[in-house]
């Protein structure tokens, strides 16, 4: 078999198609180029079935003159001017590869209209195939841009049959996208409308202090707000290990709206993740991780009242401010996960963060019946939160079990339990691995 090169055109419409599978990918970069852009407001207006037309318009600087023959054309972008600024780029844009705007061209009738601040009117601009653009005229547009694209897979039949197929369930994928950069943005007012149903518009109206606590409110009702409390949490890294691999003199901090103990942590009404306000998926890397070590926690808690459980959901909303370097954005092509130069530090002071938030207290010990707990991640323990620092007793490194002993035969047993989990096998209990004591009270202790 001979192996031969595909045309130009060919290339580029088979790598479109993977940068941009679905209407919902082609919203989220699009609504990413408009928060990129300084925007404030966002609308996202949509057809029923999710190919007809797709229009983003913002607020933002808008396009300047200047760049117009770059519009379109793969691996011209703003964001970034070579590849080693991507591992700061993560803080300073959403998008930065150069790639979304020029598939989406090779997959639709892309028209853009926009104005900037020094312009007196809009102009309206067609992209051409593979880039640049030809001048439609001119528009009475307020300063921003607005994208509009029409037709979408038209060139791929099998792809347009299945979207418009699925068209009910990616409306409401877009509608969870949007919730997302919500939380993450919470300063952004953001409309969501679908051609022709007034009864599926949607739309966040941010108001000046309001915060993630009123997104929280607008989008899931004041009762599941009412249920949780902003809690912040920073983490100073000292260490010539730490500094090397996560930044020198930096430090990283977590932001969250957190429920209240006591909640069924089965029912998570929305769990929303980000990295410096970028949100993460919960379902896969590291935002799976993020929740799954949040519900390990949250689970050691007895129930709560009979009101508390019978609460419709909780809420989960934690941003994490990280210094430059600390994480690679690069990973997924829809930008929505990072890999963290150091992991286990973040999820160890992750941890810590839950401890703080999350204290454990002697009544609740007792109602479970008198059970240890051990902590990972963390280079040293912190003093017990009631009692001696020499209640945690090293296990291997990184982990320590942390408990308050009554008596001196407890003692004894304690340290013959930590003693056999060292030497035994290279098994390490995680968090929430519990040692059944009946003579022994346990307290987590405070980061």
């Amino acid at each position: 078999m001979v192996i031969s090169p595909l045309s130009e055109d060919d290339t580029r419409k088979l790598g479109a198609t993977l940068a941009i599978a679905t209407p919902v990918i082609l919203i989220k970069e699009l609504f990413e180029n408009a928060l990129d852009s300084g925007a404030t407001t966002v609308v996202v207006l949509i057809s029923p079935n999710t190919v007809d037309r797709i229009e983003v318009r913002d607020n933002g600087h808008g396009i300047d003159p200047s760049d117009f023959d770059a519009l379109g054309r793969s691996g011209y972008t703003s964001k970034l001017k070579s590849l080693h600024e991507l591992a700061t780029v993560g803080a300073r844009s959403l998008g930065f590869r150069g790639v979304a705007l020029a598939s989406i061209n090779t997959l639709a009738e892309v028209t853009i209209t926009t104005r900037t601040s020094s312009q007196p009117v809009a102009e309206v601009l067609r992209l051409v195939d593979g880039g640049g653009i030809v001048k439609e005229g001119r528009a009475g547009n307020p300063v921003g841009t607005a994208v509009c694209a029409n037709n979408l897979f038209a060139n791929f039949p099998v792809r347009q049959r299945s979207v418009i197929k699925e068209a009910h369930k990616n409306l409401a994928k877009i509608k969870e996208l949007l919730q997302a950069y919500t939380f993450a943005r919470s300063g952004t007012k953001v409309a969501f409308r679908v051609f022709g149903k007034p009864e599926s518009t949607w739309c966040y109206t941010a108001q000046t202090g309001g915060g993630v606590k009123e997104a929280a409110r607008q989008l899931f009702g004041h009762d599941v707000a009412s249920r949780c409390s902003l809690k912040t949490y920073s983490a100073d890294i000292k260490e010539p290990r730490e500094q090397e691999k996560t930044g020198a003199g930096k430090s990283l901090s977590f932001e969250g709206f957190l429920p209240h103990a006591g909640a069924d942590p089965q029912k998570i009404a929305g769990a929303f993740f980000s990295v410096d306000s970028r949100p993460l998926s919960p379902i896969r890397g590291t935002g799976k991780k993020l929740l799954s070590v949040f519900r390990a926690h949250y689970n050691q808690f007895p129930p709560g009242t009979k009101e508390e459980k019978a609460t419709k959901g909780i809420l989960i909303r934690l941003n994490i401010v990280c210094p430059p370097g600390s994480y690679d954005v690069n990973v997924e092509p829809a930008k929505d996960d990072v890999i963290f130069v150091d992991e286990e530090w973040v999820i160890g002071h992750f941890k810590q963060y839950l401890l703080s938030v999350y204290p454990r207290k002697e009544d609740d010990y007792e109602n479970e019946g008198g059970r240890g707990y051990t902590t990972a991640g963390l280079e040293t323990p912190p003093a017990s939160s009631s009692g001696p620092k020499d209640t945690c007793k090293p296990i291997q490194d990184g982990l320590w079990i942390c408990l308050d002993l009554l008596t001196a035969p407890a003692r004894t047993k304690t340290a013959t339990v930590a003693t056999s989990i060292q030497q035994s096998s290279p098994i390490i209990p995680r968090v929430g691995t519990r040692f059944p004591r009946a003579s022994m009270r346990s307290h987590h202790w405070k980061g």
